[in-house]
């Protein structure tokens, strides 16, 4: 195995040398919820309870706790061009990421989406292997959780990314960007740094 460092934080490769699987041994999971239900904001918590190594989301690769490849979905001015970028709809968008994952080669990978139709088409674009299960928000969240979220996407427009702040503040220079660290019980690890965002599109409605 050898060592990548993205935005200061290693990952382990394959080594080249070695026995090399690829991506059809990849595992992947979809977390599909509707939007501003707290998929992304639940999202690292999940893959730390599940060991998943990689989160694909709204146009972002992330792995650890570093972005990888892709642009944010987030930073498009309207809805319209916000789901084309969280659907890898632009041929150069769309490469980058394949190359990444390709390059970094996670043992399994952590797609969001509003459906199981979104999901799969993701991963169809991003040419990974068929989903191996799919998890519905409501089954990692309450009630109270989902519509708290909901209550601060409808009447605060905020948006969270599930990555450092010092990592996307120069991506989206003049939206609001504030930093959200979470910590979790006593029993279990500091969960990380989520980064909350207020997109164009959220004035727009």
């Amino acid at each position: 195995m050898r060592y990548v460092s993205v935005y200061g934080t290693k990952h382990i490769i394959a080594d080249p040398t070695a026995d090399n699987k690829g991506k059809n041994h990849m595992k992947i999971y979809g977390l599909v919820g509707k939007s501003g239900t707290g998929k992304s904001f639940h999202a690292m918590t999940l893959c730390q309870d599940k060991n998943i190594d990689g989160i694909i989301d709204d146009g972002l690769f992330i792995i650890g706790s570093g972005v990888a490849a892709g642009t944010s979905a987030k930073r498009q001015t309207t809805k319209v061009g916000a789901i084309k970028t969280a659907l890898f709809t632009d041929p150069a968008h769309k490469e980058s990421v394949t190359a990444k994952i390709a390059e970094l080669q996670p043992e399994s990978l952590l797609v969001l989406g509003t459906s199981e139709e979104m999901v799969q088409k993701i991963a169809a674009r991003l040419e990974l292997p068929e989903i191996e299960e799919f998890i519905p928000i409501e089954s990692i969240t309450t009630e109270r959780e989902r519509a708290e979220a909901l209550q601060q996407r409808k009447e605060k427009g905020k948006h969270v990314i599930p990555a450092p702040t010092f990592q996307i503040k120069r991506e989206f220079s003049g939206y609001f960007v504030d930093p959200l660290r979470i910590f979790r019980s006593r029993e279990k690890p500091q969960d990380g740094e989520r980064t909350v965002v207020r997109p164009t599109f959220s004035y727009l409605g």
